[in-house]
This record gives C-alpha cells, structure tokens and sequence, in this order.
C-alpha cells in the first residue's frame, strides 16, 4: 500500500462521502455497497468496511482488517491518513461497542446479540471466556466460534476482545450460573482498572533460572498488536554489560543500560514502543516494535552503534502479530 493509494482512496470518498450520508437516510444505501468495496479494494483486498453510529457524527465508516494481524497495519494507516470528521461522519480501524439490542438474520431467525450469556475465568491479566446463544446450536460449528466473537465484539468493542480476552470457547447449551452478556462491560472495565496504570499498560517482571544464572524479563502485561497496530516489525536489540558474580549488571552497568534505554524510546518517538526486556548472563535484550514506514528502526541502529561496552547485535523482521514475544506471555 503506497502512500498514493491512501491519497487516492481518501480523495475519492471526499468526492462521494455527502451522497453517501444522503443515502443512508433516503434508505437507498444498499445501491452504494459494490461501490465502496470496488475503491476500498483498489488500496488492499484484505480490508474491508462497516458502517456504525458515530458517537460525535451521524455516521461512522469502519476500515477493517477482519481481525487479521497482517492486516491491521494497513487500516491503521488508512486511518490516520483519513479526513478530519465532521457532523457527517467520523472513522475508526476498530468495530466499537454497539447495542445490544441489534443482530443479524440467520436463516428465518433474528439473533439478537443481547440474548447471549457467558461464563469467565480469570487470568492474572485477561480472561477465558465461554458464550452461550439459544440459536448457536443450530449452527455449524465454524459459524459458533464466529458468531461467539461477533458477539464480544458488539458488547465491549474489537479492540478489548482482542486486548483482554484470552481463549474464547462456545456452548450450544444454556451456560450454569452464567452471566447475561450485558454484564461483561463492567467486568473488563474491572480488569483494566487492574492492569493499566494512568491508562498505559503496566509493566510486570518475570523470574526464571538460566544454564548457570538467573534470568529477568520486564514486560508490558498484555503483549497484543492491538495495542499498536502499525508498530509491524520486531527489533531485537542485544547489548553486552558489566555483570556481577550471578551475571546481573553491576551498579554502574545499570545505570548505563537505563540511559540506553531512554535513548531507544526518544529516538523511536510515537513510531514505536519497548515491549519486553530480557536481562541475564552479561547480556540484556530489548525487544521493541516499530512502524516500518517510519525512521524508527534507523534511530535504533544510530543508538546502538553509540554503545561502548562491546559489540551491539540487532535483529529485526517483520511481525504485524507480535509473534516474537508471545512466549513472554
């Protein structure tokens, strides 16, 4: 996706974005569908569109990558290059919560969202989930599981069933002591309570015990792409230091790798973010990801090439879904 494809698409709804906000309230909206998948599917074939009700505009039109990490990056960046919205319509890369009320046809049945319940099972800082609908029985089983997060989707929104939600699992059967799925909000509003901090998300450290020495990892709590969605490709920046006898940096080293540290987050800026760092046996790792559109990855380059205390290695490689660091947890 080229920068002239983003032009293109956003100079083409600029020309029609008023006859489509007409449409809607003519009821004629349906004639515009092709029209709109056709010029979406010129910037990528991959993403794909939903319209909701704007909180602080008429409408709001949705660039979606259907819940594909791969994806994600390119809505986001069709996002920020969207125009500023107005009483017409805003724009989001994320479906947003909607009502409960709402549902879509199967067959001859209406499912309604808000006829759902669930049970959960806590983890230290998301949840499992299990979903029950009357009418999810009747359906194949590749049908549940979609049905189950379209679900989640329209109680808490895309980008909390993503951040929050672990497993997600299914019952065609009515759930025991189950919880009715108007409920969840308050309760994923509980959860971050738990684990954001100022609205950032916290940071947590792990123990483990390495060949023949111990092994840190400092890590954000929730390693999900979600969090930045165009932040696409992993950095591995490892950095030799001055160790003490159990391989633990020294007063001094650490002082050093802190200022390093802050070299990396000003240099990144808003184009990328440390995620997880790896210390133990002379050695500490910084894992962090990046927008590959950006300068980020040459300013991580630029600061390593200043450490004096050995030999810096970086690695990198492209990872929209934040695969490199999921065995954090």
């Amino acid at each position: 996706m080229s920068a002239s494809d983003l032009h293109d698409f956003w100079a083409w709804w600029l020309g029609r974005k008023d006859r489509l906000d007409e449409a809607i309230w003519a009821g004629t909206f349906d004639e515009q569908i092709d029209e709109i998948t056709t010029a979406l599917g010129k910037v990528d074939e991959r993403l794909g569109w939903e319209l909701a009700p704007g909180e602080e505009s008429r409408n709001q039109l949705i660039i979606t990558a259907g819940g594909d990490p791969e994806v994600r990056p390119l809505a986001r960046r069709l996002l920020a290059a969207a125009p500023d919205a107005d009483e017409a319509w805003s724009y989001s890369d994320m479906r947003p919560p909607r009502s409960l009320d709402s549902g879509l046809l199967i067959g001859e049945s209406e499912l309604v969202y808000g006829d759902a319940t669930f049970i959960f099972k806590p983890n230290t800082h998301s949840m499992d989930i299990t979903i029950h609908h009357p009418l999810l029985a009747s359906l194949p089983a590749s049908d549940q599981v979609q049905i189950s997060f379209m679900i989640l989707d329209v109680a808490i929104g895309e980008r909390a069933t993503e951040l929050w939600i672990d497993a997600v699992d299914n019952s065609p059967r009515p759930l025991p002591n189950a919880h009715h799925i108007s409920e969840l909000p308050a309760i994923v509003s509980q959860l971050e309570g738990h684990v954001l901090e100022d609205g950032d998300m916290s940071w947590v450290v792990l123990e483990a015990r390495g060949a023949d020495h111990p092994m840190f990892a400092r890590k954000l709590a929730r390693l999900r792409s979600v969090l930045n969605p165009n932040f696409d490709t992993h950095v591995a920046v490892e950095v030799p230091y001055r160790g003490n006898e159990h391989g633990l940096p020294t007063e001094s080293a650490m002082r050093d790798l802190e200022k390093f540290e802050e070299r990396l987050d000003e240099g990144m800026g808003s184009d990328g973010r440390l995620v997880v760092v790896e210390t133990g046996g002379g050695r500490r790792t910084f894992h962090l990801y990046v927008d590959s559109t950006t300068a980020a990855l040459g300013s991580i380059e630029h600061a390593a090439a200043e450490w004096k205390h050995g030999d810096a290695n970086i690695n990198y490689e492209s990872d929209p879904g934040w695969h490199a660091v999921r065995h954090f947890g």
